[in-house]
């Protein structure tokens, strides 16, 4: 009997230590909307540098940065607060990583400055950078995990 009792608390302990593991690496809500704004200003980013030729949206782009300016600003500072805390990582090295990502797929994505040329039409004239990421040629991925919602005691 003691020896099961002994067998339980480590695996409690050990299921704690894991889980402990996972909520540090795992995302808010607010900094996932943060990542995929980055990501769809990035994807616009590399399609405005590799698409000149096919669909040149270089106007299409700055319209889009000028008028999301200070959403993508706090989600910079949002990413970077989540790298440093989690990864250990610069956000500079992140957001490089995330553009080499989009411009590999880029080539082996079918009609992906056409694709990306509508998105950043919409995008230029409204709506949260985030509200794009699901329309982007590149399907957008993320490591993190998303943080359990946990119930305050004032919910209940």
């Amino acid at each position: 009997m003691i020896r099961q009792v002994k067998i339980l608390a480590g695996a409690v302990i050990v299921s704690t230590i894991g889980t402990e593991a996972v909520l540090a690496d795992c995302m808010q809500q607010d900094e996932r909307r943060s990542e995929q704004a980055r990501y769809v200003q990035t994807s616009l980013m590399v399609g405005a540098i590799q698409c000149r030729a096919k669909a040149d949206f270089r106007d299409l782009y700055n319209r889009f940065v000028k008028l999301h300016q200070t959403e993508l600003t706090e989600s910079y500072a949002a990413i970077d607060r989540y790298l440093k805390a989690n990864h250990k990582m610069t956000i500079d090295k992140y957001l490089v990583g995330q553009a080499n990502y989009v411009s590999v797929a880029s080539y082996k994505t079918p009609d992906f400055c056409e694709k990306l040329y509508v998105v950043a039409q919409e995008a230029s004239e409204g709506g949260a950078p985030a509200d794009f990421v699901g329309r982007l040629p590149v399907r957008y991925e993320s490591k993190a995990v998303n943080c359990p919602v946990v119930a305050s005691a004032d919910s209940k």
